[in-house]
C-alpha cells in the first residue's frame, strides 16, 4: 500500500521532535515524490496544546492509513490540517479519497495542495492525477447515459414500489399465514427520509374454521409509512421502513376481524435500471386484534395481541 505523504520533521521548534516517516513507498513513482519535512505556515501562532493536538492527530491519521482505514486517517488528517495549515496533509487527504473512490474529492485536495505550494517538485505528477481522477470513464458497449439508474446520488424524490411475500405468525393464537402485495407511495422529504402512505391487499389460508383467524379470508389494509433510505456505495443502498396498518380481515361466512398493526422492515435497495430498483426488506408487525362474532353482531369482542414476521421482494420506481 502506497504510505501517506509526510516529511519527517515537523519543525522542531513546532512539535519540539522529529516523527518518523509514514513508511517505504511501495513505488519508485511515490519514493520519489516523498517529502522530508512537514512545513507549517506560522508555527508562532500555535499554542503548546494545539501544537501537540496537531501531531497527535498527524500521527494517527498515519497510523490509519497503514491500517487501510482511510475514512479514519481524512478525519485526523483534516484536525491536523485546521491547525498547521501544512500542504503536504492536503496531498493525504487526496489519497485517503482516491482509496475511498470519491475521485472529484481527491482532485479537488490535489489542486488545492498545487496552489499551497506553487513551486512543488512533483507538480507534474499530481496535475496528471488531477486529469485521470477527472477523466470521463467511457460508458460499456451497449449502455448510455439514458441507462443509468437516475439514483447516482440521494436527493428528495417520489418512489413507488410494488411488493410481495409472506408473513408467518408468531403467537400461537394466530393462524394468519398470508400472501400480501402491498403498494406503496412515498414522498422524499430530504435526501435520506420519506413520508407515505400504501395500501395492501392480502389473501391467506388457515389451518381450520375455529376462533382462530386463518380460515379462508381475505383482507385489506391502508397504511401510513415513515422511511429512510440512505446509499451506501453505488447503487446499494440502506432501507428501513416504519409503518401504521388499521388491517380489516373478513372470513367467509364467519367473522371479522380489526387488526391496528404497527409494522417495521429493514432491507437493502439496489439500482437496476434507469428509475428502477430492487427492494429485498425483512419485517415484523405486532398490535391488539378485535375480534366480531358472530358476522351480524355489532359488538367487538375476545381482543388479543397478534404479530407476526415475513420477508418482502419489491420492485420501486423513482419519478
Amino acid at each position: 500500500m502506497t504510505t501517506p505523504r509526510g516529511r519527517a520533521v515537523l519543525w522542531a521548534s513546532l512539535f519540539g521532535c522529529a516523527l518518523v516517516a509514514a513508511g517505504r513507498a511501495t513505488s519508485a513513482e511515490e519514493a520519489a515524490t516523498a517529502k522530508e519535512a512537514l512545513v507549517v505556515d506560522e508555527p508562532g501562532t500555535m499554542t503548546d496544546a494545539q501544537k501537540e493536538a496537531a501531531k497527535k492527530h498527524f500521527m494517527d491519521g498515519r497510523k490509519h492509513y497503514a491500517d487501510g482505514e482511510f475514512n479514519e486517517a481524512a478525519d485526523h488528517f483534516v484536525k491536523a490540517y485546521d491547525s498547521t495549515h501544512a500542504p503536504e496533509l492536503l496531498y493525504n487527504l487526496a489519497r485517503c479519497y482516491e482509496h475511498l473512490g470519491e475521485k472529484e474529492r481527491a482532485a479537488d485536495q490535489y489542486e488545492m495542495y498545487l496552489r499551497m505550494s506553487p513551486d512543488a517538485e512533483d507538480r507534474a505528477e499530481v496535475e496528471q492525477k488531477i486529469a485521470e481522477l477527472k477523466a470521463v470513464e467511457p460508458a460499456p458497449d451497449g449502455e448510455g447515459e439514458g441507462d443509468k439508474p437516475v439514483e447516482a446520488e440521494d436527493g428528495p424524490r417520489i418512489r413507488l414500489g410494488v411488493q410481495s411475500g409472506i408473513d408467518i405468525p408468531i403467537t400461537g393464537e394466530w393462524s394468519r399465514k398470508s400472501i400480501p402485495v402491498d403498494v406503496v407511495l412515498l414522498f422524499g422529504l430530504n435526501d435520506w427520509l420519506q413520508l407515505g402512505f400504501g395500501l395492501a391487499f392480502i389473501g391467506f389460508v388457515g389451518d381450520k374454521p375455529t376462533d382462530e383467524i386463518g380460515f379462508p379470508t381475505g383482507e385489506f389494509a391502508l397504511h401510513g409509512d415513515l422511511a429512510v433510505r440512505k446509499t451506501i456505495k453505488g447503487r446499494f443502498a440502506f432501507a428501513a421502513r416504519l409503518t401504521v396498518a388499521p388491517t380489516w380481515i373478513f372470513r367467509l361466512h364467519y367473522d371479522s376481524v380489526f387488526w391496528l398493526a404497527g409494522r417495521g422492515g429493514v432491507g437493502l435497495h439496489i439500482d437496476i435500471w434507469k428509475s428502477f430498483g430492487l427492494l429485498i426488506e425483512a419485517v415484523g408487525a405486532i398490535g391488539p386484534v378485535f375480534n366480531r362474532k358472530p358476522i351480524q353482531s355489532d359488538n367487538w369482542s375476545e381482543v388479543s395481541l397478534a404479530a407476526d414476521a415475513g420477508g418482502r421482494l419489491g420492485i420501486t420506481y423513482v419519478f
